[in-house]
């Protein structure tokens, strides 16, 4: 089973949350989770933010939330 890491940018549009991108960030957990707390936001989530960025793990495509 293949594990990667992914970065999910998520816009406010008039029908909600849509995904512009994605950020592949490799293999390594670890490094990944470093990359992505570095980040600066707030991580409560409403549907007042223009901009989300998600942290997911992808299961041969299948995503997961972290």
């Amino acid at each position: 089973m293949e594990i990667t890491f992914h970065i999910l940018l998520h816009l406010k549009t008039m029908d909600g949350h849509e995904t512009f991108g994605k950020f592949c960030m490799g293999h390594d957990r670890e490094a990944a989770e470093g990359i992505f707390h570095q980040l600066k936001g707030n991580s409560n989530v409403t549907d007042q933010c223009g901009l989300c960025l998600e942290f997911i793990e992808m299961h041969d495509n299948l995503p997961y939330d972290i």
